[in-house]
């Protein structure tokens, strides 16, 4: 399990604890979906250009 900071949809910072089972690619950007009653329910890998317009203007690798 890892600690993570991401941002919501929004733009709005956030933090999550994230399970995988396979080895992450460093500094990949992951598409994370939660459920308020089950938390974080799936993951998937995304490239910058498919984050929403406010995530892409904070990210840190511009």
């Amino acid at each position: 399990m890892r600690h993570n900071e991401g941002f919501d949809k929004e733009g709005k910072e956030k933090e999550f604890e994230l399970i995988v089972q396979k080895n992450l690619r460093k500094e990949a950007f992951l598409r994370v979906y939660h459920s308020d009653k089950e938390g974080e329910t799936a993951w998937e890998e995304v490239k910058k250009d498919e984050l929403a317009m406010k995530v892409r203007e904070k990210s840190v690798m511009k």
